[in-house]
């Protein structure tokens, strides 16, 4: 049995902070009063939805937090294995 699988967050749940892991700014966009950051750390490629506009370079190095209470698993098969949404069986 292949118990792998993928976490998924939603783009609100990610945030820079000095104290968290450092990615890299492969692109940033500004929308109206958000940005669009979207970044790499090896082989691993999130986007971040900052609820303010700033300034990020392509090629920057930036520190990351995520908010795990809204993290979510999914099986290989795309289901949803674990959320804070589901409810108990």
């Amino acid at each position: 049995m292949d118990d792998r699988c993928t976490f998924g967050i939603q783009a609100t749940d990610i945030s820079i902070d000095k104290e968290g892991d450092l990615w890299e700014v492969e692109l940033s966009e500004i929308s109206g009063s958000e940005t669009f950051i979207h970044l790499r750390s090896g082989e691993h490629t999130i986007v971040g939805l900052l609820e303010m506009v700033r300034d990020i370079q392509i090629g920057e190095k930036t520190s990351v937090q995520f908010d795990t209470q809204w993290l979510h698993a999914f099986d290989q098969k795309g289901d949803l294995s674990v959320s804070l949404f589901q409810k108990a069986d």
